[in-house]
């Protein structure tokens, strides 16, 4: 029987709806292929017919929703405050952050945990999804330094970036020593202030030279 491009288009959304339900209830880890085709309504071997790169790309497409709703979540933090007030702006994208990974704990770990099969290398569109979260840094340090390369800005932010992340993950995780809520957004605060503090030193510095 000869399947409409409607009926196709469903299926193609349905496996990503049902994928999506798995990983934010269980975790990446519980995700396989004969499960998501039976709970989908499809064979396994059809999965490819909608992506064909099989399980990694449907993964992709989960997580590329949960970065939506991450970067909805930054991008409100940063509308509520003075863009210009740097300090406070980084405080609370690194709190929006914390309570993101909180609110979405097996979507949020889904990021982080996907491996590509065959350590094929993740897809520039995916990737830049990815990098596109940086933006809410990169903009309060252009208004700090204007005559810092775009290149540079980037790599900054994603320092930055990567500097929330660790306390959050290691805060939450509970590997070495978990943390109360209260201890980690206090710390978030202190590491966001003394980043904020310095680059406007370093900032200050260079117009005056």
């Amino acid at each position: 029987m000869r399947v409409s491009a409607e009926e196709k288009k469903a299926t193609t959304a349905r496996i990503v709806d049902v994928a999506e339900r798995q990983i934010a209830e269980f975790g990446l880890s519980s995700l396989n292929l004969r499960d998501l085709a039976k709970a989908a309504d499809i064979k396994p071997a059809s999965l490819y017919n909608h992506y064909s790169g099989g399980l990694d790309e449907v993964v992709l497409k989960v997580n590329s929703r949960t970065i939506k709703i991450l970067d909805d979540l930054l991008a409100d933090a940063a509308n509520a405050c003075d863009r210009k007030n740097v300090a406070v702006l980084f405080e609370k994208l690194a709190i929006a952050y914390l309570h993101f990974a909180i609110d979405y704990p097996k979507r949020f770990g889904a990021l982080f945990e996907h491996q590509m099969k065959d350590q094929a290398p993740i897809p520039d569109w995916h990737l830049q999804e990815h990098y596109n979260l940086f933006r809410h840094v990169e903009r309060p340090l252009d208004d700090l330094n204007h005559d810092l390369g775009a290149e540079d800005r980037r790599t900054l932010a994603r320092t930055i970036y990567s500097a929330v992340h660790g306390v959050v993950q290691l805060g939450l995780q509970g590997r070495m020593i978990a943390l109360p809520v209260p201890v980690i957004e206090k710390q978030l605060r202190i590491i966001t202030k003394a980043l904020a503090t310095g680059f406007s030193v370093e900032a200050a510095d260079l117009s005056n030279k």
